[in-house]
């Protein structure tokens, strides 16, 4: 009986964003080039980018170990803890400066980029993004599932990250 409970509460506390996808769906890629603006990412997966100035934040790393992270070139770095939700708070790592390239694989990944210029990612996941650019032709470009680069919006754009998984065969 203790087991049947202890397996009914594990399924409930299964992350939110694994449950909230078909399981016929794979992982999405999204592409960001030059982009000037802000970016949100919420996805299991995997996160490779370059930040020419701006602001890095990435959400409760394992262990609560900012050191751990892949993130290199950050001119500061600070800790802090932030209200993710109404009972939620979670551990932030904040990296800020010029030329700061990082890589989180595997796993949960939440980050933010703020007043992002020259902004170029590449993630392969399923989550949530979200894009915003400053405006104008200096806005960069992204594309999602290998679609070609559109600007990237001037208004907040939120979007699923996936990828239906494709027949297989000649078609």
């Amino acid at each position: 009986m203790r087991l049947l409970l202890f397996l009914s509460a594990l399924v409930l506390l299964l992350p939110a964003a694994t449950l909230a996808y078909p399981s016929g769906l794979g992982e999405g890629t999204l592409s960001v080039r030059d982009g000037e603006g802000r970016v949100t990412l919420d996805i299991r997966g995997t996160v490779v980018g370059h930040l020419g100035n701006g602001v890095l934040e990435v959400e409760d790393p394992r262990g609560n170990d900012c050191d751990a992270l892949n993130v290199w070139g950050a001119e500061r770095e600070r800790r802090s803890y932030r209200a993710k939700d109404l009972e939620a708070i979670v551990y932030v790592c904040r990296f800020s400066g010029s030329n700061i390239r990082f890589r989180l694989v595997g796993g949960l990944q939440a980050l933010r980029i703020t007043r992002g210029k020259d902004i170029d990612l590449s993630v392969v996941g399923l989550g949530v993004f979200s894009l915003k650019s400053v405006g104008g032709p200096k806005g960069g470009t992204y594309s999602l599932n290998g679609d070609p680069h559109s600007p990237l919006p001037d208004e907040t754009v939120v979007s699923d990250l996936y990828a239906p998984k494709r027949p297989i065969g000649n078609g």
